[in-house]
């Protein structure tokens, strides 16, 4: 197999910002009730040496070189939370399609309104942006990593419409 090596280049436009927003997320605290709202970071803790395996979901790497993606978020994690930056072992910087791809957002919320119902496609789209959903060249897509964000996201559409116009979804990773 051939050893194909590339050059990050820290000159990139933009990675400044992005290592202060990153590091902005991961300053702010934790709250489960609100939509999921991207830069989305998942940290897996692996073994017992307890390891971090960081993966952040965020449109805005589509632009960023893949050795960029990891330095934004090395450098974030160097700035807003320096006390687990030595358990870091593997980051993974992908954008919402590219981890569905990858089956770590495995669980999403898909309208089901009819044609008959009396749902307006605008207020559908927008209460589905408002909880996170992400427009892709395959569509509107709103996915979580966890049943317990999808259940949460449901409760709050349900709450701003009829609970009938929408569906929790698992999607299985296709075997090739």
């Amino acid at each position: 197999m051939p050893l194909i090596r590339s050059q990050s280049s820290p000159e990139t436009a933009g990675i400044k910002e992005l290592v202060q927003e990153l590091a902005g997320e991961l300053r702010s605290p934790l709250d489960v009730s609100r939509p999921l709202r991207q830069p989305v970071i998942i940290e897996n803790e692996v073994g017992t040496e307890r390891t971090l395996h960081v993966v952040v979901i965020w449109e805005r790497w589509q632009l960023i070189p893949a050795p960029d993606r990891s330095s934004v978020i090395m450098q974030a994690y160097e700035s807003a939370a320096s006390d687990r930056i030595e358990r870091i072992m593997m980051t993974l910087g992908v954008t919402l399609e590219e981890a569905v791809d990858l089956g770590l957002m495995p669980y999403g919320i898909e309208p089901t309104v009819r044609k008959t119902d009396e749902a307006c496609p605008e207020n559908v789209e927008r209460l589905m942006r408002q909880e996170g959903a992400v427009v892709t060249p395959s569509g509107l897509l709103l996915r979580f990593p966890s049943l317990e964000g999808a259940n949460a996201s449901y409760e709050r559409l349900a709450r701003q419409s009829d609970p009938r116009f929408w569906a929790i979804v698992k999607y299985e990773k296709l075997h090739s």
